[in-house]
């Protein structure tokens, strides 16, 4: 009998996790155009911040097929808030496509993108890309 417990919960779990993996993801983003160049712009949490620079990009090409597959068009960069971040990198790091702006109140933008929209980018800081928001992207 035990063992027919142990193996119903471990399926529960098993089934659970699958069932969990392959949840739809829902993200509010802001697709945008500016100068001619549409931008889908997504939010994260601070935590991906904390990824190393591969990762960050399997997540953004993750983004950018989930986007295209959406029917969206333009070139897909993540921005993400975190003091914490910036304090914790090792000052000899390089990180080509991530830029750090200091914003009000004293959090720092970041955001992985295109070289050239980085000044746009910092223009509109944090604040701007949470008023942008249009639209919801959903992921799998």
């Amino acid at each position: 009998m035990r063992h027919v417990l142990k193996t119903v919960i471990i399926l529960f779990i098993m089934c659970y996790s699958i069932q969990y993996a392959l949840a739809e993801k829902i993200f509010d983003i802001a697709h945008i155009n500016e100068q001619g160049q549409d931008m889908i712009i997504i939010p994260l949490n601070n935590e991906f911040g904390y990824k190393s620079s591969s990762e960050q990009k399997k997540i953004a090409e993750s983004f950018q097929y989930c986007a295209s597959s959406a029917g969206l068009r333009g070139i897909v960069v993540i921005v993400w808030d975190s003091k914490a971040f910036y304090k914790s990198l090792n000052p000899q790091q390089k990180f080509p496509f991530i830029s750090f702006k200091n914003v009000p109140f004293g959090n720092y933008f970041n955001f992985l993108g295109p070289t050239p929209w980085h000044p746009f980018l910092e223009s509109i800081g944090m604040g701007g890309v949470m008023l942008n928001l249009n639209k919801r992207l959903t992921c799998q």
